[in-house]
């Protein structure tokens, strides 16, 4: 036994399925253990035990075409042999033809520029062709696998550890993508590694993550379906953002009247994201949601009769749907709630009520929320005027990046009310709110001293 090399995309153990596989056999190359015992109980396994199964990579490449078959090693050897693209960084390939598996989405335009040429050309495999991954987690494009798999002398088993054939199913292969996905994304929180220059092997795992979500996405995952449309959408984090593939994603999720894809493809329509701007369309698709009790969905289109966006203006309609999602618990309708009493639109004016649904969304973290909240208690609106409490509740806000409690929160140290006045923390606060477009912080700045 030898040491596998120490990467983040480390091999599972063979037989117990653990993580930290250290340890992979020395004949075949390509089986990995967390453990001696773990080796000297695969070893034993009985029908599929390593001891039948192990392989060199010599012993291997037969089998792919030939198998037991003489007549058909004779066939493939008289064919020329096919042209085999150089992998692109991150890039899988097929473990029978060792052609592209799945054409990640680089960032670099000569890599764009080699997928077109692949995909005018048919070579490859890309979005579009099908994948299929075994329970051993190895993968092929699906013909290739049906093709060997009709081979003489291929014992229905994977080409590579002898397996079962036995498909992952969709909802396993999305767990382990999206799994896989916020371990990455942890590795750039911490500074370990950055979205726009991945070493090789966590490009490698990022094509793995896209593969696998498009495999489960095309066999119906609807969990998979959107979080693929999400990826797209974003375009920040290892993909180049594609807003047409993140609405067929959504809508591939929405018709099968899965209520994120619903509330998410009426996002884009709201928005005109992927799709031409149709407010009605938005409402159509938030109420399919909304009506099924998603949250998000009856906050949306809350907010589309509070605004009179694709529906005739009901400001008591909005206030109805608001309702129905604050009392889910969602920070978003609460906080609009709390709007509507504050303001008295489409309910009797009850600065009290908004208070309290403006605190129940404030400790969720919403900084809009917070930032309402630290205005009621400067100007004591349902409570008795608190500065202190006002500047706690406006630095939250400004914090989390809310332009409005930035240039309150800057107005407040430049006035010195509820906090020491501080003419630079002023400027600071009032300039952060400004960069975001705020006319009050411009103003400010404007009738400020120089400092």
């Amino acid at each position: 036994m030898k040491k596998a090399a120490s990467e983040p995309d480390a091999e599972k153990c063979s037989y117990c399925g653990g993580t930290k596989a250290t340890l992979c056999c020395d004949r075949c190359g390509i089986t990995f253990y967390c453990s001696r015992s773990c080796q000297a109980a695969h070893w034993k396994t009985q029908p599929f035990g390593h001891r039948e199964n192990c392989l060199t990579p010599e012993q291997r490449k037969p089998s792919y075409k030939d198998g037991n078959s003489s007549s058909a090693a004779t066939a493939s050897s008289n064919k020329p042999s096919p042209h085999v693209p150089d992998l692109l960084p991150g890039e899988e390939a097929c473990n029978i033809c060792k052609e592209p598996l799945f054409l990640r989405a680089n960032k670099t335009a000569e890599c764009l520029k080699q997928e077109e040429g692949r995909q005018e050309g048919g070579g490859g495999g890309g979005e579009g062709s099908e994948t299929y991954t075994l329970m051993c987690d190895h993968s092929f494009h699906s013909k290739c696998l049906a093709e060997f798999l009709s081979t003489p002398g291929s014992k229905k088993q994977c080409p590579l550890c002898r397996g079962n054939v036995t498909p992952q199913s969709p909802s396993v292969l999305c767990d382990q993508a999206i799994k896989d996905y916020f371990v990455v994304d942890s590795m750039v929180d911490k500074g370990l590694v950055s979205w726009d220059n991945l070493p090789p092997s966590v490009q490698t795992r990022m094509s793995k993550v896209l593969r696998k979500l498009s495999e489960a996405a095309c066999q119906g995952d609807t969990n998979a379906q959107n979080f693929l449309g999400s990826i797209y959408e974003l375009g920040n984090k290892g993909v180049i953002q594609d807003l047409k593939k993140a609405v067929a994603w959504y809508r591939k999720a929405a018709e099968q009247g899965d209520t994120d894809g619903q509330n998410f493809l009426g996002l884009m329509h709201e928005h005109g994201k992927g799709v031409t701007q149709d407010h009605k369309k938005a409402v159509a698709w938030y109420r399919k949601a909304a009506e099924k009790g998603h949250a998000g969905g009856q906050n949306n289109l809350g907010l589309m009769y509070d605004n009179g966006k694709g529906v005739t203006q009901d400001l008591k309609k909005a206030v109805g749907w608001f309702r129905k999602a604050a009392e889910q618990g969602f920070d978003g309708a609460e906080n609009n709630l709390g709007t509507m009493y504050q303001f008295g639109k489409g309910v009797t004016q009850d600065a009290k009520v908004a208070i309290e649904w403006y605190q129940k969304s404030a400790e969720q973290e919403n900084s809009a929320a917070q930032s309402n909240l630290g205005y009621m208690y400067e100007k004591g609106k349902g409570v008795t005027q608190d500065l202190k409490k006002a500047v706690g509740w406006y630095r939250k806000a400004a914090e989390k990046g809310h332009a409005d409690a930035q240039s309150n929160l800057g107005l407040m140290y430049l006035t010195g009310e509820g906090v020491t006045q501080d003419l630079k923390k002023a400027v600071t606060w009032c300039q952060k709110s400004a960069k975001q477009g705020s006319a009050a912080a411009q103003e400010i700045l404007g009738r400020m001293p120089l400092i």
